[in-house]
């Protein structure tokens, strides 16, 4: 079996030769991990008690109703936040 070969993505080696020899970096496209017990630390009832019936698989094709609720909460208080520092800027 034949395996193509794939040139090395440049700018992914220049992070890589730098990412552990600076103390801040600026460009990082990952998060900064917390370990489980302290991120579900932090969920209500609700939360907690799906994470604890979670199973992986298909959700339905349009996404979870409550996270596309919470998404539009999100959302709608974004731009409730821009328009009014809009209004802020021009008064």
């Amino acid at each position: 079996m034949t395996h193509m070969q794939i040139a090395d993505f440049r700018l992914e080696r220049y992070f890589a030769q730098w990412e552990f020899a600076v103390r801040h970096v600026l460009g990082a496209s990952d998060s900064e991990p917390w370990p489980m017990h302290e991120l579900l630390a932090l969920a209500d009832d609700d939360a907690r008690a799906r994470w604890d019936s979670l199973h992986l698989g298909y959700t339905e094709s349009l996404g979870l109703p409550a996270l596309r609720d919470e998404s539009h909460r999100f959302c709608s208080g974004a731009r409730r936040r821009r328009r009014h520092d809009v209004h802020r800027r021009r008064g």
